[in-house]
């Protein structure tokens, strides 16, 4: 593995699944996280994913307190379920938590994330034109809460990247979409 590979391919394709399934599932992206980045060196020990909930959604889910979530008992049910889901599709070590959002910016504020699972689907992969006879099909715009995510021209083709934050962001502009759509 050499210093700049994060946990490299297939591996990190499978990540990115792993990551559209949790998406799916709470209707927000899970971030890779910590040593196993890309960029980061070598010698990660695992593969942190981190599933980071708006305060509210943290609360009335029923995880507890958020400095202390390994006394909570669907915490820990979550958090152990995913993570066997994550090892069991990708063959990585993966530690996936759920984390209140601002304890995590509190935290853990200025680590590197990569958002995962934001590409709509394996279509967005495909960087060629299409075979003789095949049909081309355009992907869709992803959209979080009503609103398109677009890639950040600083990172390279078909990458796309969320930052801490961005989730209130981009509630924010889906509250206000739905009040122009109402008016």
């Amino acid at each position: 593995m050499s210093a700049t590979s994060g946990v490299g391919q297939p591996a990190g394709l499978y990540l990115e699944q792993f990551g559209r399934l949790i998406y799916e599932a709470f209707g927000t992206p899970a971030y890779h996280v910590g040593s196993s980045m890309p960029g980061n060196g070598p010698g990660w020990r695992d593969v942190d994913v981190r599933l980071m909930l708006d305060d509210e959604v943290y609360e009335a889910m029923g995880f507890g307190d958020p400095k202390r979530p390994h006394d909570n008992a669907r915490w820990v049910a979550f958090t152990l379920a995913f993570t066997a889901l994550g090892r069991q599709m990708t063959g990585l070590p993966i530690d996936f938590q759920i984390q209140q959002t601002s304890r995590a910016n509190e935290v853990d504020g200025n680590e590197r994330r990569s958002a995962l699972g934001i590409r709509s689907s394996l279509k967005e992969y495909r960087s060629v034109p299409p075979l003789p006879g095949e049909i081309a099909i355009a992907p869709q715009p992803l959209q979080i809460a009503g609103v398109p995510v677009v890639a950040d021209p600083t990172l390279p083709p078909n990458a796309m990247e969320l930052r801490s934050g961005d989730n209130a962001v981009l509630a924010e502009l889906a509250s206000q979409r739905e009040g122009q759509s109402h008016g």
